[in-house]
């Protein structure tokens, strides 16, 4: 009932990539330190961002996507290591989806 319910809200719109950043609990939590206070989500247990992460890792299986047609197509991103790099992560997935429309995106030392 919920998926006839969303594909009459949606028109049978699919998008046609979401990028997940993948990152361990531990490491998003302590980006979110060098931010400041931590917000309602963020003060939550480990327990519950354990659970969060291994749920979003779930979208980036196969077998999962091809179970929600309705999601689109998802790729996981490694969201480790500097700013600039998962920058170019996300560039590169992005260019070698649609290499006519962004490969410029991709800098050239790579």
């Amino acid at each position: 009932d919920v998926r006839a319910a969303n594909r009459l809200a949606i028109a049978g719109l699919v998008p046609d990539l979401t990028l997940l950043l993948d990152l361990s609990a531990a490491e998003g939590l302590v980006r979110a330190d060098t931010r400041g206070s931590r917000d309602r989500m963020e003060v939550a247990g480990a327990d519950f961002h354990e659970r969060v992460s291994q749920a979003f890792a779930k979208f980036a299986d196969t077998m999962w996507q091809n179970s929600h047609a309705e999601c689109g197509p998802i790729v996981r991103i490694d969201a480790r290591g500097e700013e600039e790099e998962v920058t170019d992560r996300i560039a590169a997935t992005i260019a070698g989806r649609w290499p006519e429309t962004f490969g410029s995106i991709v800098r050239s030392n790579r």
